[in-house]
Parts: structure tokens; C-alpha cells; sequence
């Protein structure tokens, strides 16, 4: 199930409980003034793990396929890449889920990644955040992930999708 929620509503603290809020990179965080709503949930930055105070401060996880972005204390999930040493079982896993949807570019992004992963660690509800191609593919025109098949196969995780 996917939902875009309306923008700012502080209504989203009741029905989104026990939520895992994802932050990406997209141009939606700049501006968003959702740092304490953020905050309030468990949150997993993806790779550089920005904090301000539009996405908030809190960093529970980060997910990467880089090891210099791992953070001292801070859970980090490793999804590896063709050139380093981590044993790629969680890219091959992620790589799988999204080959069902035939993308024309192999590799899932790490924002999909780390959905992907969330849900094999039994999350059941996801804040999105700044994960503007993922969500909206028609308004992709340079990315180099196949975003239509993204959209499909998070689409079909199983899980709530809430756009923040």
C-alpha cells in the first residue's frame, strides 16, 4: 500500500507509529521542516546520513554499500558493491527481489535496498523520505536505476509505504 501524505499534518504521530522513516537525497528533504516529526521514529540514512534540521537528527542506521559511511554506535547494514571486500550477500538478496520486475539497469539503488532489507528485518511500515524518482519515476529523466521497475517492486514489498 502506498500513501502520499498530505505535507506537514501532525496527525501522521497517530497513524504512523512503530513506522522505520527512510531519508534519502532527493530535493524534496530541502525545506521539508519535518526534523522533529523525523526525529520521533526510528530513522536509517542512506549513505552520507545528512542531518539537519529539516530531516532531523536522529541516525539509528545507515545503510551503504561503502564502508567509510558506517558510523561508531549507529547499526549499519553493508549492501556492498562490485569493488569491495563485504561478502555482497545482502546486494545479491536485494538484486533478486528486484530482477522480478526486469529492470533494464540490474543494480538496485540503496534507497530500494534499503527498503528491501527493512522488510526481511520485519519492518511493516515505512516513512519515505527524499526518495522523489523512487516514488514519482515519470519525473526521472537522467537517473541511471531503471526507476519504473523500482516503483513496481517497492510497490509490491508487502509492506505500508508512506511518503513523507
Amino acid at each position: 500500500m502506498f500513501r502520499v501524505l498530505q505535507k506537514r499534518t501532525r496527525k501522521w504521530s497517530v497513524c504512523l507509529r512503530n513506522m522505520l522513516v527512510i531519508v534519502g537525497h532527493g530535493p524534496s528533504i530541502e525545506g521539508c521542516g519535518l526534523g522533529d516529526f523525523i526525529d520521533e521514529h526510528k530513522v536509517c540514512r542512506l549513505r552520507r546520513a545528512n542531518v539537519n534540521s529539516d530531516v532531523g537528527f536522529r541516525t539509528d542506521i545507515v545503510c551503504s554499500s561503502q564502508e567509510r559511511y558506517e558510523q561508531k554506535d549507529t547499526e549499519f547494514w553493508h549492501i556492498g558493491n562490485e569493488s569491495n571486500t563485504c561478502d555482497g550477500e545482502l546486494r545479491r538478496r536485494c538484486t533478486r527481489v528486484l530482477k522480478a520486475y526486469r529492470p533494464k539497469w540490474w543494480k538496485a539503488s540503496t534507497g530500494l535496498s534499503a527498503c528491501i532489507i527493512a522488510r526481511d528485518k520485519g519492518y511493516t511500515k515505512l516513512g519515505l523520505i527524499g526518495f522523489d524518482y523512487t516514488l514519482h519515476p515519470e519525473t526521472a529523466n537522467h537517473w541511471k536505476h531503471d526507476v519504473q521497475a523500482e516503483f513496481q517492486c517497492l510497490m509490491n514489498l508487502g509492506i505500508e509505504i508512506e511518503e513523507l
